[in-house]
């Protein structure tokens, strides 16, 4: 699970972006992760 919530997290980088840019990126992608984990328990 956390793998694929990692994978998704890679892919959806956009590899053009500064790493400012990604940091806020890694943040939304920790968001979508929690997102993803309520419906696992749901």
């Amino acid at each position: 699970m956390s793998q694929t919530c990692l994978t998704l997290a890679y892919v959806s980088r956009p590899m053009h972006v500064p790493d400012m840019s990604y940091t806020s990126t890694h943040l939304d992608a920790d968001a979508i992760s929690q997102t993803w984990l309520k419906f696992a328990i749901t």
